[in-house]
């Protein structure tokens, strides 16, 4: 089976696998706009603040809500299983345009903000995956029982941040391997906020470290020919 991700990774699963794109789905969407609690006033969840209503005269404390687009439940892109096994799978690719800008990860705000939000949605994705597979709306039923089914009986879970650094304007002592930051160092600014327990089911990788460890995970990852001439990793 084969996944692409942000038009620029393709992953290529065995047949054993079973794979979600998981913040595509409806569940998701919609128990992230159920989830929000981002209203002013404290008394209303933000997703009943439509425009219509986000006025002074229709809130109970007279205040004009604004709705925060960091609040609701994030997602990661991928939830697979086989067997017992369920992988949680974010994937970043800061390399699909020359053109495009990419963070400076030299300095901590922004490596802690990427972090951050990575470990939140390996967070709201565990959690979202048990909501979810309770909804009974018939136009969601068949998402809430391939979420019931990626959840039930799981005997291994592990969360997969695949990276690929933004590349360095040039190779130096500082950055022989051409990358602004290194996968390893990615690991453990991101096992900071996952907590010593969690950091023995956590992976980092990209298209290099599973090109020279292809046992690391059970799949295979290439670029998109459109994008780059790279090829299978």
């Amino acid at each position: 089976m084969k996944v692409t991700v942000d038009k620029s990774l393709t992953f290529d699963f065995p047949k054993e696998f079973e794979v979600l794109k998981w913040d595509d789905g409806e569940v998701h969407k919609r128990l992230s706009r159920a989830w929000q609690f981002a209203c002013l006033c404290g008394e209303w969840p933000s997703h009943t603040c439509t425009k219509k209503t986000r006025k002074k005269s229709s809130c109970p404390r007279h205040l004009t809500c604004k709705v925060s687009r960091f609040d609701g439940f994030k997602a990661v892109d991928l939830v697979c299983r086989k067997g017992g096994d369920l992988y949680l799978v974010e994937v970043k690719d800061f390399n699909p345009s020359p053109k495009a800008v990419a963070p400076d990860f030299n300095q901590d705000h922004v490596l802690s903000h990427y972090v951050m939000s990575v470990a939140k949605k390996f967070r709201d994705t565990v959690f979202a995956l048990f909501c979810g597979s309770f909804m009974s709306d018939p136009a969601v039923r068949a998402e809430a029982g391939s979420a019931r089914r990626m959840r039930t009986n799981v005997t291994a879970l592990r969360f997969v941040f695949h990276f690929e650094s933004p590349k360095a304007p040039y190779k130096t002592s500082l950055f022989p391997s051409g990358k602004v930051i290194s996968c390893a160092t990615m690991k453990e600014a991101l096992a900071g906020y996952l907590g010593s327990d969690l950091t023995a089911w956590l992976s980092v990788v990209d298209c290099a470290t599973l090109q020279s460890a292809p046992r690391q995970l059970p799949w295979t990852v290439q670029r998109s020919r459109k994008l780059s001439r790279g090829g299978r990793c």
